[in-house]
């Protein structure tokens, strides 16, 4: 680096550090301007577009990023595609990722995180390969790298082999409070209790209110609550999810007012039902719904029809809500969003959408596109895309509190589900829109309830399919033969025939529920 481009960049890191942005800006614009080429600049500017909310501009920063490192750059791999990972450019990631020479020092040191990129978008075999046949012959174990594999194979569906890589993560690092939290709710400990002494013991090594408390209390309640001892389970439940709440910026209230705005704001869109959709045109299937009720399930059953492509979870609708408002949507629906959304081109958007799947959905004219969080958009998705069908999973509120409370959700996802009192509340909300989307989306939203499709999937299954336009066959609904990865918190539940037992759950904790219960009074039956 020459003295002069040195002095510069040290001056704008200076200036961002101590909050000058517009000047630090001003002084990165001039250096790119002399040498377009030095990508840790155009990576300062894609931090600093994000912070200042303009997604295009972050966007655009990006792509050039990924440009500059394709065949080359190994060392900066990581960083662009971290870039990336954030803008969902899961092809783009696959690619650069799936291409680069993995024999390369860089990319071995980074091996962990490389391969994590690749599994969440969607290159689990190729993630697990890679690792195996390119780096483990050259790297001493680690830890990291350990998990990584192990949560690969969980998503592959190789179970015994994802226990027993978890447990060699956890020889390497007894301290990996990731590995204890997905190794809990991958596979029950036999005999039970087993694995508390020695997460009580992880416990020890960081302090009580830390960041990494969360999945070692929630690891405990999933070991203690498999045993039968409640008490114990649910003193870990509150505390791990108490420090979760602590370290979440959330507001029950802004997201209220938010949920408000959007009722007033999308009147009923014309019914689908008898209309005739242009033979050319690709049907997407969303299933929405609030996490932990279903979703997966269902995503498997209509997933198995040879008459589509199942995408797995993606966020290509909201990102082109993102690009169309030139904006970044929050960790929760807010109304400085909904302010932009009201003069988007839907047509822009619908046509957007569909070229961000068609790579994925190849040749077959109907997909499933499973994000719960893409019930919020139910009316954008009408107006954008009116030949789609939108599945909405329901499910009694007191399961679907209690198993979103036991369920620790990565980064600041779903932060409503760590009190509640902010939980019943959300419900309220999520009972009072979807009768809104009911009510103004005649023919294009489907409401399934969970307790009725996992007691009799073959007529409710039925029914789903002819909503969407698609012949069944009772094939579908025995979820054991689809053998697709599945990269979502039901990745070894949905491995299991259908059953049952997670009907009534809450009522193991009757009593410590009893103020969401009380909250939750107007939506319940006499019999809940």
């Amino acid at each position: 680096m020459d003295p002069e481009f040195d002095r510069k960049w040290r001056e704008a890191r200076q200036l961002e550090n101590a909050g000058d942005v517009p000047a630090a800006q001003a002084v990165y614009d001039n250096l790119l301007a002399q040498d377009p080429k030095r990508l840790y600049v155009r990576i300062r500017l894609c931090a600093i577009a994000q912070t200042q909310g303009h997604y295009r501009l972050a966007r655009q920063h990006a792509l050039i990023c990924a440009e500059a490192v394709r065949g080359a750059r190994l060392a900066d791999l990581l960083a662009v595609t971290t870039l990336l990972m954030q803008f969902n450019e899961r092809e783009l990631v696959k690619d650069l990722i799936g291409s680069a020479d993995w024999t390369a020092p860089e990319v071995v040191r980074n091996a962990p995180t490389l391969a994590k990129y690749l599994t969440l978008v969607g290159g689990v075999p190729e993630a697990i390969r890679l690792i195996d046949e390119r780096v483990l012959p050259r790297v001493q174990p680690s830890d990291a790298l350990s998990f990584t594999r192990a949560r690969a194979l969980q998503y592959a569906g190789r179970m015994a082999e994802a226990t027993a890589e978890y447990e060699r993560c956890l020889q390497l690092n007894p301290r990996n409070f990731d590995a204890h939290y997905a190794l809990a709710y991958h596979e029950k400990s036999t005999p039970p209790r087993a694995r508390v002494p020695r997460l009580q013991r992880a416990q020890k090594a960081f302090a009580n209110d830390s960041q990494y408390q969360p999945q070692l209390h929630y690891a405990l309640f999933k070991e203690f609550d498999d045993a039968g001892d409640r008490a114990q389970a649910w003193e870990h439940l509150a505390a791990g999810a108490a420090i979760k709440r602590k370290h979440l910026r959330y507001s029950s209230q802004q997201e209220q007012d938010g949920f408000e705005r959007l009722i007033a704001m999308t009147p009923p869109v014309a019914s689908s039902a008898g209309a005739e959709v242009a033979a050319e045109l690709p049907v997407p299937i969303f299933i929405v719904g609030m996490p932990r009720t279903g979703t997966t399930l269902l995503e498997r059953i209509v997933g198995a029809s040879p008459g589509l492509a199942s995408l797995g979870e993606l966020s290509d609708f909201s990102d082109m809500l993102s690009w169309e408002t030139d904006q970044f949507i929050g960790d929760f629906l807010q109304t400085a969003f909904l302010d932009r959304v009201q003069d988007v081109d839907w047509r822009k958007v619908g046509e957007g959408y569909l070229q961000r799947t068609a790579s994925r959905r190849g040749d077959k004219r109907f997909h499933v596109d499973k994000n719960p969080l893409n019930f919020i958009y139910s009316g954008f998705m009408a107006r954008a895309l009116p030949q789609a069908k939108i599945l909405c999973m329901r499910r009694n509120p007191l399961d679907a509190c209690f198993s979103n409370l036991k369920n620790l959700f990565m980064n600041n996802a779903f932060g409503y589900s760590y009190a509640l009192d902010e939980l019943a509340d959300y419900y309220l909300r999520f009972d009072q829109l979807s009768a809104h989307w009911r009510k103004t989306l005649p023919g294009r939203y489907m409401e399934v309830g969970y307790e009725d499709l996992v007691s009799d999937p073959e007529r409710i299954g039925r029914q789903v399919m002819e909503f969407c336009g698609l012949p069944f066959q009772v094939e579908q609904v025995d979820i054991t033969k689809n053998k697709m990865p599945v990269l979502t918190a039901s990745t070894s539940q949905v491995r299991q025939p259908i059953n049952t037992r997670g009907i009534g759950a809450w009522r193991h904790y009757e009593a410590q529920l009893a103020p969401l219960r009380e909250r939750l009074a107007p939506l319940l039956s006499d019999a809940a």
